[in-house]
């Protein structure tokens, strides 16, 4: 037992060490609250000392009163609990739907009565306090019941109904009239914002189904959100409970149905039902086969995959490649035909080669998998892995080329994130954290997935003028642009709570985070001397030899240069300067707090 004491005074030594010794500024966001009060005898109106205090849903977690009746149990997480007091001579009460929230604390007094007969219990609900005495900041709360009771299908649906935040025409959320990239993230204690997005939003998602509770504060930060400026969006996770299997498994599908709305392109017309699908699942795994000798261990499975092919559709009159026909059927018909005359181009059906069929344009799948295993080998001490892994792809619409759906490019994103979680009690009055994170996340999009692809030699003529007249794109692709993006963070932070006495609490907290950014755009360009699609045979020269068509277009075709030529862009030719980027970056920065 005294090498035991020895052994938590030098791990607690040592975590206050890390997490002085750093300074800068980043966000450590706490994850669970406490429970205080005051114990008395209700008849004499004094103080009861060496009361125990505990929580029936949780082993381990429990206190007993001081010489003043008080107590404080520390690092609870954020749940409905109920609260046993007991004594020797008076009868047991319990204090049912106790909601513990995050970096709160929630005050439970009591006053015990004498035993008459042994055995008596007294059950008293617990009621919310009007006036929250330990609130310094403006913030909502929002717990895992509350959420599953909303009509919602995402958690970016859940706070956008908090007062303060509002959802932008980019779909980005803004807090007190901030910019998005303003908006700190947290997941269990480890931030997960996008740092080198403009937009900002989050590393990581997390379903409604994984979510024990989630905390938006809308101002007034605390020392341990320093870096913070708009608003702070923090999420705590379920830890698997209860004796028994759980799970759910949860289809959606859908579809549109707009018949009298000419802005649309058919496909609203007749109702598909599998137009959206939206699949969940969900399972809560204890471990109970192990001997509780060796602890408790569980895990939590949460799963997503949605397919959607959007309510915008276009009209396959037109393929990528149907640019180079038309450039050259216009180039021929305006030198046969009067000036005036060449102002609207009728172009024949062999020029347009689609199908004619009605095609989705943003249309757009995701697959969202999440795992938690958590370990408590005794009470006091708990350690946890969780593993967050998307990966979505999904094009855009454009009017211009909704007949030529064929031309928009595809964004692909695939993210990551592993983290590990670990939390000792050492005494009554004093915990801390220790926690490790590594995200990786990575997207890029394109046209065609090589550089090398032919159909981009194909497809490199816009038949520009008839897009003029008409509004619309009748050949080549949307962009020739390829880009690409990559970003590694490794994480360690940690923070350590002491609890004074029942009124002054300090805490304590560092970080040291390192960034491995790479970010590549290499577009497609012309090829020095192919920047124009050029002719065998001028105007004039097709006009005064009354070329036919059929030959005019062959001979452009095996013209030396009858085709824009196109590569990508290469860092080491001096013309690419203005296309060619590239660049890495790896920062390191370092932070710590400490506030009472």
């Amino acid at each position: 037992m005294e090498l035991l004491k020895k052994l938590n005074k030098i791990i607690v030594f040592s975590a206050l060490t890390f997490t002085m010794f750093l300074s800068s500024t980043q966000i450590f966001a706490g994850s669970t609250g406490k429970i205080s009060g005051v114990v008395i005898d209700g008849l004499l109106n004094e103080s009861l000392v060496g009361v125990n205090v505990i929580i029936k849903e949780l082993t381990g977690y429990g206190a007993a009163t001081d010489i003043d009746g008080k107590f404080v149990i520390l690092n609870v997480p954020p749940g409905t609990y109920t609260v046993k007091f007991s004594m020797i001579g008076y009868k047991s009460l319990e204090v049912s739907d106790v909601r513990v929230y995050i970096d709160r604390i929630i005050m439970v007094d009591a006053e015990l009565e004498e035993e008459a007969f042994e055995g008596e219990v007294v059950l008293v609900v617990a009621k919310r306090e009007a006036v929250e005495m330990d609130r310094t900041n403006t913030a909502a709360y929002v717990n895992s019941e509350e959420i599953a009771a909303l009509p919602v299908t995402n958690l970016t649906e859940v706070i956008q109904l908090q007062s303060g935040v509002v959802k932008g025409a980019d779909g980005a959320l803004h807090i007190r009239g901030g910019r998005s990239r303003e908006v700190a993230y947290m997941v269990d204690g480890i931030p997960v914002t996008n740092t080198f997005s403009q937009g900002g939003g989050s590393n990581v998602d997390v379903e409604t189904d994984m979510v024990s509770e989630l905390q938006v504060i809308t101002g007034t930060f605390n020392a341990e959100y320093g870096s913070a400026q708009s608003g702070v969006i923090n999420i705590v996770t379920k830890v698997p409970t209860g004796a028994k299997v759980d799970g759910n498994v949860e289809v959606r599908a859908g579809g549109y149905y707009s018949p009298n709305s000419p802005e649309y392109i058919g496909g609203v017309d007749k109702y598909d039902i599998t137009n959206d699908t939206d699949l969940r699942f969900a399972l809560s795994l204890p471990f109970n086969f192990i001997p509780s000798s060796l602890g408790k261990l569980g895990l939590l499975i949460n799963g997503r995959v949605t397919n959607s092919d959007g309510y915008l559709y276009g009209e396959r009159r037109f393929m990528p490649e149907d640019g180079w026909e038309i450039a050259v059927y216009r180039e021929w018909y305006r030198a046969i035909h009067d000036p005036e005359d060449a102002v609207i181009i009728p172009l024949p059906d062999e020029l347009h080669t689609g199908d004619g069929k009605i095609v989705p344009m943003n249309k757009g799948k995701k697959y969202n998998v999440s795992g938690k295993l958590v370990y408590q080998p005794v009470p006091g001490i708990t350690a946890s892995y969780s593993l967050y892994v998307k990966s979505s792809e999904g094009s855009g619409f454009s009017n211009s080329w909704k007949f030529l759906p064929g031309a928009m490019s595809t964004g692909y994103s695939d993210n990551m994130t592993h983290m590990f979680v670990f939390t000792h009690t050492p005494s009554d009055n004093m915990y801390y954290n220790l926690r490790y994170s590594y995200q990786d996340n990575s997207s890029e999009s394109y046209m065609y997935e090589s550089a090398d692809d032919p159909r981009y030699q194909t497809t490199s003529i816009n038949a520009w003028d008839p897009g003029i007249v008409t509004g619309f794109d009748m050949g080549g692709i949307s962009s020739w642009n390829r880009n690409y993006f990559d970003q590694k963070v490794h994480l360690v932070n940690g923070d350590l709570t002491w609890q004074i006495n029942n009124v002054v609490e300090v805490k304590a907290g560092g970080e040291v985070k390192s960034y491995d950014f790479h970010y590549k755009q290499s577009p497609m360009k012309p090829v020095l001397g192919h920047e124009i699609l050029q002719f065998p045979y001028t105007q004039s020269e097709i006009r005064g030899l009354e070329l036919p068509y059929e030959f005019f277009r062959e001979a452009t075709r095996e013209y030396e240069y009858g085709n824009i030529q196109l590569r990508e862009a290469h860092p080491d030719s001096s013309a690419d300067d203005l296309y060619y980027v590239e660049y890495t970056r790896k920062p390191l920065d370092g932070s710590a707090f400490i506030q009472t």
